[in-house]
Order: structure tokens, then sequence, then C-alpha cells
């Protein structure tokens, strides 16, 4: 964009600056949401991880709000989508380069503690010695540190854009002089 198109939108807030801060947040608020689900125990407890969706929305939707706000009050559904995705690439790096610290480094041991929990469903599900072992040869590869950074951010961008086609949609506000 050139200087001249810069001084024509009012120097108008730039979609990264406004990603960089709430992908930032998004990031902190993760890792206050994981801590809180490994020191109260609930990291396999069943649906309390959708809670986690919650702040996640309000990210995106203050993100938008902001945009608006220091630009011209104008977003199209696809600035919407672009802002929710990059904030949710930044909070995915930011969430998974903690929690691979966190597990490496802090917590060494919560891998195996997580394994054993899933063992003992499996127990409970009835799941013979046989069908536990197969299992475990899949599951234990599924908890390498270095594959579980790339399935984070991968969970956090797809998440994060599945959010961001409604949340766009919803919070779009198209220049009307701009539509024809």
């Amino acid at each position: 964009m050139s200087t001249f198109d810069n001084q024509e939108l009012g120097d108008k807030v730039s979609i990264k600056s406004v990603a960089v801060k709430w992908g930032a947040i998004s990031g902190a608020i993760g890792i206050v949401f994981y801590l809180i689900l490994i020191l109260g125990d609930l990291i396999m407890t069943k649906g309390v991880s959708y809670i986690g969706l919650i702040p996640f929305i309000v990210v995106i939707v203050m993100a938008h709000k902001e945009f608006k706000n220091q630009g011209d009050e104008f977003m199209t559904y696809a600035e919407g989508l672009k802002i929710g995705l990059m904030l949710s690439l930044i909070g995915g790096l930011i969430l998974a380069l903690f929690s691979f610290i966190y597990g490496q480094f802090i917590d060494p041991g919560l891998a195996d503690r997580m394994m054993d929990y899933i063992v003992q469903e499996w127990e409970n599900q009835g799941m013979s010695d046989e069908q536990i072992e197969q299992a475990m040869g899949f599951t234990k590869y599924m908890f390498n540190p270095y594959l579980g950074l790339i399935i984070v951010i991968i969970k956090n961008v797809l998440v994060g854009f599945i959010l961001s086609l409604v949340i766009s949609a919803i919070t779009k506000k198209n220049n009307p002089e701009l539509e024809v």
C-alpha cells in the first residue's frame, strides 16, 4: 500500500498489529487455562477443555472490535478472518512453546500420568491387555513432545479458523461507500 493510500484511509490500524497483540493475549490466557487444568488435576477431565473456547471467542471479538475502533469503523469478513487466523497462530505458538517447556523441564512426569489415566480408562471400558498394548503404541507416539508442539499449533489454528468463520460473519461491518 502506498503512502497516498495510507493517508486516504486515515492511517487505518493494521491487521498484523491487532493480531499480534491479541494473539499474545490469547497465548497468555491459554497458558493460564493450561496451568489451571494441570494444577487442578483436570487435564484429562472430559469436556473441561471446551470451557477454554469462551475466552478464545472473547479474544477474537475484542480483536475485531479494536480493529474497527482504531480504524475507519469498518471491517470486512476477510479482514476479520485474517485477524482470527493470525491471532490463533500466534496464540498457538505461545501455548505450544509453553506446554513443551512445562512438559520437558517443569513437570517431566506429566505425559506418564496422562498415559496412566488413559490406560485406566481403557481398562474401565473393558479393553483386553492385547488391545491396550496395541493402542499404547500409537498413543505413546502421540505423546512425543515435538509432535505435541505441532498438534497444539494446528489445533489452535483449526479451532481459531472455525470460530473466526462464524465470529467474522457476525462482527463484520462493510463500508457502504465501497459496496456496489
